[in-house]
């Protein structure tokens, strides 16, 4: 039997991927990329890139980047198309699959969560149709729980428990 319940005095960003595509990032000097999940739908990566480091070209699966500090970066693709810009502490950006260059140009760390989908299609009937699930967080939580971010592959949700709330435990027996 296994019980999940909502932390309390928290504040985290639930990730709920439906599926994702497959990619490689190689790290330039002083680039470190952590591995924190690696399963049959996503790969989940810490990132930290220190102000003025170059990254060598490099391709990313589709998904989502979740800024966690503020930063600069420009990127080049194969073309020489540059973009980029200031991205700000808590930015959610979705990407298709990408090869380029990257820089950051700023002066403070580029602290970022990547989640690449291991899938092209979504699995989940859900978030693919849009179909309504009484049991879906945003419903059954919908007082503590914000959307951030949702597409046909994955959503992101501010999920904040203030302290001392009390909350119903999600019974997910598999007995």
């Amino acid at each position: 039997m296994t019980k999940h319940r909502c932390r309390l005095g928290a504040s985290r960003i639930v990730f709920l991927a439906a599926s994702i595509g497959f990619g490689h990032a190689q790290s330039g000097e002083g680039v470190t990329k952590k591995l924190l999940i690696d399963n049959e739908f996503v790969r989940v990566f810490d990132i930290h890139v220190p102000p003025g480091v170059f990254e060598a070209k490099h391709s990313h699966s589709r998904g989502i980047t979740i800024a966690l500090s503020d930063y600069t970066n420009e990127a080049t693709a194969p073309d020489g198309k540059i973009s980029g810009g200031q991205v700000k502490f808590g930015d959610v950006r979705w990407a298709e699959p990408v090869t380029h260059e990257a820089r950051n140009t700023g002066t403070t760390e580029q602290h970022v969560i990547r989640i690449e989908l291991k899938k092209d299609q979504p699995s989940d009937p859900h978030v693919a149709t849009g179909a309504v699930d009484e049991l879906d967080s945003l419903i059954a939580c919908k007082d503590t729980q914000k959307l951030i971010f949702e597409n046909q592959f994955v959503r992101a949700i501010d999920d904040r428990i203030p302290v001392g709330l009390l909350s119903r435990s999600i019974d997910t027996r598999t007995d």
